[in-house]
């Protein structure tokens, strides 16, 4: 039986550009710094000369099988520009290209959320909205260099900065004992953990239903409150949670706080830290009454709630 003729077969490797197969050959994962124009994904080009001098300037992969990209696709989903004069992000969807931008004086808070491989980077503006970066969680070391970066800018000792004084509570040695090492290391001084809730604690979600927590841990240091947090203030008895959010919050951007009724249910309290029309929404199981001596002494106003409200939270 005679074989049937197969037609010529193309080799994408010798038929693509030859920028396109660098930054194919180069493409993973990881987030890359863009140090020169060639070097910019082609969708984000037309900026890089406005971009060119940032402190940094990165270019973020699109969550993508490498076995399905080829060159000369689009094989990243946004670049990030971080430099003196504040933040741009870069977002290719749908082939359209769309900018954001924020100023140091816009930015409230800076965020990092990682759950296994999943990761975002996020920037709290005052005007209520925000900026996400989501990426794979293999880029957080040269993440953690920008949020250093951005807390340079937003965290700088100003009239708020200084201690009450406030009491350390015990941290258990799990994932809050190390994160806890982690900030003295990278903040200035003192590094005070003030408020710790033991994660897997029984709580309820509703009328009947029944979880459990995620655990907090809410450090003070001269500038900055910093949330720690398992993400979702509850889980499923069933499901593990791998999840952790770290939100820096400079006190000299804080308005003013409140504490009101939990939505993750009946057993939590929600402290709102507010920063212009930014509200911060913090799930806690215990009151944290350290948290509220530590926003007083920084002169942060408290909005007190009304009624009978009021008498719950007590």
């Amino acid at each position: 039986m005679a074989q049937r003729s197969r037609g010529p077969i193309s080799d994408w490797r010798a038929d693509a550009a030859p920028d396109d197969l660098r930054e194919y050959d180069a493409f993973g994962p990881w987030i890359d710094p863009v140090r020169t124009e060639i070097g910019m994904p082609r969708a984000f080009r037309h900026w890089y000369p406005e971009l060119a001098d940032s402190a940094f300037l990165l270019k973020i992969p699109r969550d993508v099988d490498r076995a399905s990209a080829r060159p000369g696709q689009d094989l990243f989903a946004a670049v990030l520009a971080v430099g003196e004069r504040g933040v741009c992000q870069l977002r290719l969807a749908g082939g359209t290209v769309t900018r954001e931008d924020a100023t140091w004086e816009q930015v409230v808070a800076c965020g990092t959320y990682t759950n296994l491989l999943l990761a975002r980077w996020s920037l709290l503006l005052s005007n209520g909205s925000a900026l996400h970066v989501p990426h794979n969680s293999v880029g957080s070391d040269l993440m953690a260099k920008v949020t250093a970066y951005v807390r340079s800018h937003i965290a700088a000792p100003s009239q708020r900065s200084g201690q009450p004084e406030l009491a350390a509570v015990g941290v258990p040695q799990d994932y809050s004992a190390s994160k806890l090492a982690e900030l003295k290391r990278t903040f200035r001084a003192p590094v005070v953990a003030i408020h710790v809730e033991q994660k897997n604690r029984l709580c309820r979600s509703g009328r009947f239903g029944r979880r459990l927590s995620t655990g907090l841990m809410v450090v003070d240091t001269p500038d900055e409150l910093v949330l720690v947090s398992g993400g979702e203030p509850t889980r499923s008895i069933f499901a593990a949670n791998y999840a952790t959010h770290v939100l820096v919050v400079p006190y000299r951007g804080l308005d003013s706080f409140a504490l009101t009724p939990g939505s993750a249910g009946p057993d939590f309290r929600c402290l709102e830290l507010r920063a212009g029309c930014q509200v911060i929404e913090q799930h806690c199981l215990d009151h944290p009454a350290a948290v509220i001596a530590a926003l007083n002494g920084r002169e942060v106003l408290p909005v007190e709630p009304r009624g009978e409200v009021a008498g719950a939270l007590a």
